[in-house]
């Protein structure tokens, strides 16, 4: 019997040498120093859907510089996305340098995607809808 607790003993003794390596390796070790530094995180995507409210749904969004966002057809009628203040005279507009933005008429399921890459505000609006309402603003950061 005895030599059968030495033997347990034993393979506890060894398992544990062997998993010693493992476990200080990916951090199971007291030592202050983190094992793996931080990753960044790439551009983003983010989705606008354009309602039949008539509405920007969300109205409000905060992105990152180089964030893409999607403009969504999801009512029954077309909408426009329109970041253009000589299209939107008084409603639309943008940071200096920014490039305007126009999606055109996007019939129900249509898609838009524009990427932000100057920081600031953007006033935009539905070119169909904006006299009831269909305003949104994008803030990027960065």
């Amino acid at each position: 019997m005895a030599q059968v607790v030495n033997r347990r003993a034993f393979v506890r003794i060894a398992v544990g040498m062997a998993l010693t390596p493992l476990v200080w390796a990916c951090g199971g070790g007291d030592d202050a120093t983190p094992s793996a530094s931080p990753t960044a995180v790439g551009p983003q995507a983010f989705t606008i859907n354009m309602t039949d409210a008539p509405s920007f749904d969300p109205a409000d969004l905060t992105v990152s510089v180089g964030d893409t966002v999607t403009f969504f057809a999801t009512g029954s009628a077309p909408h426009t996305a329109t970041c253009d203040p000589t299209k939107l005279p008084g409603v639309a507009a943008l940071p200096e340098r920014a490039p305007v933005w126009d999606s055109g008429l996007l019939q129900p399921g249509q898609r838009f995607n524009v990427r932000l890459t100057v920081p600031g505000t953007y006033t935009y609006a539905c070119t169909e809808h904006a006299a009831q309402g269909m305003v949104g603003t994008i803030v990027v950061e960065g």
